[in-house]
């Protein structure tokens, strides 16, 4: 049976691939994808092209259901998918388990479902796990669906669209048709995606409470399959940009290269002032530009030259007087593992020390009480996903501190 998948997109780039990866692993391998995309600034269609898709709508003006009516027109398989961009499946089984009860005729539509990531806080990881339970169940009288991770026949959908005009919940309206119809929809525990932020979609803060629920239904309800090409770097490309002070310092390139062997994908830039330099390019940069300038333009050249599409920087200053170079790996796990936005080492700074410490970044602790504040290293091989640095946010992004590193790794060299 033929199964069309349609998933909408907006500034999606890191999210898509880990999706489209995820989508190649299941069991069913008859399948096509549609790509619905509103006017993304990243490289959100070049991963999409990238990864054989080819049907891909785009649209100028969002609504939610207007988006999924269009990609479904796109269609030709016998049932429909829909899937958000940051819902990425847990295993690959998750096709399967979300198509059975529309195929062999328990339902007219499922919806699968959604388990926190490493990185979602903990109002977000309660609401997820509280309302997407671990027991299947066929809905007569209830209207609950989430279309973000469901699944519908397509000429049951053809004759009954969500609505086009409204901009939010169209489909809990439309599982109000549903049931009022006298049809079924089955909600399918055994497909789970990851995704990020939860129903209610908290944004900053954390009740007391939710913390210790979440913990307790994490322990309880969390499926064991994990995906692992959602938690490895093995499947993402990565850029090394190497800041030196002069052709001397060229040598820290054979130790980078040589830290992950042959698993690790190394585009290396210097930059600096040279007299000679062999195998390495060096590309310079005025240094008007902010540090996130800086990449993006970093960024932008390595990926014209090379043809690529990179998902992740690395940050390395050989002004630091010492380096410490296993932490570049413990970064880069730790920016899939833990799928945040930046992962980094830092040192500790006793008190509020804002006009003696010259600070790249520092991360104010939520306790008050707590005066030692943290800062963040970024030439000691900061790892970054690149989609926040072609948007502009590197600065407000979430940061995860990997290592509290010696004093002797702390400081630059004058």
């Amino acid at each position: 049976m033929k199964v069309s998948i349609v998933i909408r997109t907006k500034n999606e780039e890191s999210w898509l691939k880990a999706c489209l990866l995820a989508i190649k692993s299941q069991t069913i391998k008859d399948f096509e994808i549609v790509i619905v995309d509103n006017n993304s600034s990243d490289r959100t269609v070049d991963v999409a092209v990238r990864h054989g898709v080819s049907k891909i709508v785009r649209i100028d003006k969002y609504l939610p259901g207007d988006a999924l009516n269009q990609g479904a027109f796109e269609c030709i398989g016998e049932v429909v998918v829909f899937l958000s961009a940051h819902c990425i499946p847990a295993n690959s089984l998750w096709l399967e388990n979300l198509i059975r009860p529309v195929i062999d005729g328990t339902s007219v539509a499922s919806y699968g479902r959604q388990i926190p990531t490493p990185a979602s806080n903990s109002e977000n990881a309660r609401d997820l796990l509280m309302f997407f339970g671990a027991e299947s169940v066929v809905q007569k009288t209830d209207c609950k669906f989430h279309n973000a991770n469901s699944c519908i026949k397509l000429s049951y959908f053809n004759r009954f669209k969500f609505d086009s005009k409204i901009s939010n919940i169209e489909d809990w309206y439309w599982g109000k048709g549903v049931i009022e119809r006298g049809d079924k929809i089955a909600y399918q525990a055994e497909a789970s995606v990851f995704h990020h932020h939860g129903v209610n979609q908290h944004m900053a803060g954390a009740s007391f409470r939710s913390a210790p629920v979440a913990d307790l239904l994490s322990s309880l309800h969390l499926p064991d399959s994990k995906n692992p090409q959602f938690m490895s770097p093995s499947e993402w490309e990565g850029l090394v940009i190497v800041s030196c002070v002069s052709d001397k310092s060229l040598k820290l390139v054979d130790k980078l290269a040589g830290l992950r062997g042959n698993k690790f994908n190394f585009d290396v830039r210097a930059t600096g002032d040279f007299d000679s330099v062999n195998e390495i390019s060096v590309f310079s940069v005025d240094k008007r530009f902010s540090f996130q300038e800086y990449l993006q333009i970093v960024l932008s050249h390595s990926e014209k030259e090379t043809g690529k599409i990179y998902d992740y920087i690395v940050f390395v200053d050989d002004h630091y007087a010492e380096l410490d170079l296993d932490l570049i790996d413990l970064n880069i796990c730790s920016l899939f593992a833990r799928w945040v936005d930046v992962s980094t080492a830092a040192r500790k700074i006793k008190g509020w020390l804002f006009n003696n410490v010259d600070i790249d970044q520092l991360l104010i602790p939520s306790d008050s009480k707590d005066t030692t504040s943290i800062e963040a290293l970024q030439g000691q091989g900061s790892a970054m996903r690149t989609s926040i640095v072609r948007l502009g946010t590197l600065d407000t992004s979430g940061v995860h501190v990997s290592s509290i590193v010696e004093r002797r790794f702390a400081f630059k060299r004058d």
